[in-house]
């Protein structure tokens, strides 16, 4: 290929939906082919660029376990994906051959779970993958669910592999929603206010009804609600506003809004009201809808954001409270609590993990791929990014203790917080992280703890300072970072000599620069005694990137 190769990276390949991305689509679903038939299992296609423009796209990888795809397969893809036909021609036959000789012993018939979501450029790319499909010579079980989440998919890949319901993407969630009002009380929770929801224009518009209407909820378009309607709403549900719904316009898709707007602009996202009262409780998805960021309007008319961090410490607490209550009990679980991190978290979080709930944190490289794998070391492992994309893991040891706490009881002999986990576990999507089901749970949890917005930041922590850039750069391969510290840079030689003289000038203060995995951008992060200090120490950074960016 003579365009400048695509790299599987921390969310598989990402680019403009033209022509290479296309053939990188064509061979990359070939390998799922073989993949599913060699493992025996279903493997999943998600054709997304996430939080990128509309003009983006992209495709992802889903193990049968309903994971990402296994690490040490991602160099092999790229190599594929972006090699000369001749390269390719001999990987396909090399494939096909391996799977004629094992024909008599292995029978079983190739699944592939396909998902889009509402980019204009899918149904090109869903065409090309099942032409990339097509030619491993054998019949192939295509399942194709259009305009689905990126969670969904994850969801609906293990669930086929485990012979489970594919529809209980939804209706788990859904029965976990209606058992969790039995924990609540009705009267303390009667003044919670609306939600204002940001759907990013995207995929997530298309389901969050789903999910939340006749289960304590009630979802309307937030420009077609008046004051006086919502005053009037029944009061034992919580009214969603649902704002950039439109997912028949490309062009609008993750355009001033959308989870990563909010978290890198701290601004309001496009068509919220700007009279919104101060305090009112907001959220918003991503395009694909597999992450979420909760904001507040505040007095001085900015915005106060609760990302990724805040989610991970609301989670953190509520889980801890349950060991500690069986402890209290006399009960001794023996499960270990982990927290993982990347170097974007709030450096309050960290110390509030440390020193409230005495958990510190393991940080990781950027990339879910790599939260997921240290979280899976513990028995329950709750991983989030600052940008909101995150989840929980429970081993096998959890469920079983859960399993063996309901067995054989009576419903009011089981212990509270073997209810409480059992439902806490059902209620996040464990395989991946989940805007919708994370939102759930959150709203499950204020209520819980009879928090507002505010409340729930004043008992976890506020934010230090800080604030992000992004950098468009030709080449984001020209800044290099250690293998095991994405805080560092090794090149451009010397880069990293003047970002610590720029970060030495500010009191209190961190920063670091780091290339994107998904797009040609270079990101910077700041956080220091003040937001115009971050501010000042991300330009002065941002100055430096440009002028190394132009010595190529």
């Amino acid at each position: 290929m003579t365009s400048r190769p695509l790299i599987y990276g921390t969310s598989g390949f990402r680019a403009k939906a033209d022509e290479q991305l296309q053939l990188i689509v064509y061979r990359a679903a070939f390998y799922a082919a073989a993949r599913a038939k060699k493992l025996g299992k279903a493997v999943g296609i998600m054709i997304t660029a996430s939080h990128n423009p509309g003009c983006d796209n992209g495709l992802k990888l889903v193990d049968p376990s309903g994971r990402m795809l296994a690490m040490e397969c991602e160099e092999e893809l790229t190599k594929i994906a972006n090699g000369t036909e001749e390269e390719f021609e001999k990987f396909k036959n090399e494939e096909i051959q391996q799977i004629k000789n094992n024909e008599e012993k292995d029978n079983q018939t190739p699944i592939i779970v396909i998902a889009t979501d509402t980019r204009p450029s899918s149904a090109i790319l869903y065409e090309e993958a099942v032409k990339g499909i097509k030619l491993l010579g054998i019949f192939v079980d295509i399942k194709y669910f259009e305009h689905h989440t990126t969670p969904q998919l994850h969801y609906i890949v293990k669930a086929i592999n485990e012979k489970k319901p594919v529809d209980d993407y939804i209706q788990q969630f859904r029965r976990a929603l209606g058992k969790s009002r039995e924990f609540l009380n009705v009267e303390e929770n009667k003044n919670l206010s609306p939600l204002y929801l940001d759907c990013a224009n995207g995929v997530g518009s298309l389901w969050i009804a789903k999910y939340l209407e006749n289960n304590g909820f009630i979802c309307k378009n937030g420009l077609d609600v008046t004051k006086n309607e919502e005053e009037n709403l029944d009061k034992n549900n919580i009214l969603v506003n649902l704002f950039n719904t439109n997912t028949n316009d490309g062009e609008l898709l993750n355009n001033g809004c959308g989870a990563d707007f909010v978290k890198i602009k701290t601004s309001l996202p496009a068509n919220f009201p700007t009279n919104l009262p101060v305090r009112t409780r907001c959220a918003s998805f991503d395009g694909d809808a597999d992450r979420l960021i909760y904001f507040y309007p505040n007095l001085e008319g900015k915005i106060c954001l609760l990302d990724g961090d805040h989610i991970c410490a609301i989670f953190t607490k509520f889980i801890n409270e349950q060991l500690n209550e069986a402890k209290t009990n006399g009960e001794l679980i023996n499960l270990n609590l982990g927290v993982v991190q990347t170097a974007y978290a709030n450096g309050n979080s960290t110390r509030y993990f440390s020193k409230k709930l005495n958990i510190k944190p393991l940080v990781t490289k950027t990339g879910t791929k790599h939260l997921e794998e240290a979280a899976l070391n513990f028995d329950i492992g709750i991983y989030f990014e600052a940008n909101g994309h995150g989840t929980v893991y429970f081993s096998d040891k959890f469920y079983k203790l859960i399993k063996e706490g309901e067995n054989g009881k009576e419903k009011e002999q089981i212990p509270r917080y073997i209810k409480l986990l059992s439902l806490f576990s059902k209620l996040v999507n464990e395989v991946d992280g989940d805007a919708i089901a994370d939102l759930l749970t959150v709203e499950f949890l204020l209520r819980y703890f009879n928090w507002t917005i505010q409340d729930w930041e004043k008992n976890t922590y506020s934010n230090c300072p800080s604030f992000q850039l992004k950098v468009p750069v030709s080449n984001r391969n020209l800044f290099v970072t250690p293998e095991d510290n994405e805080t560092r840079l090794l090149q451009p030689i010397g880069i990293q000599n003047k970002i610590d003289e720029c970060v030495s000038k500010f009191l209190n203060s961190r920063a670091f620069i780091r290339p994107s995995g998904t797009e040609q951008i270079v990101r910077i992060y700041s956080e220091a005694n003040s937001l115009e200090e971050a501010k000042q120490l991300a330009n002065e950074l941002e100055k430096i990137v440009k002028a190394e960016a132009l010595k190529e």
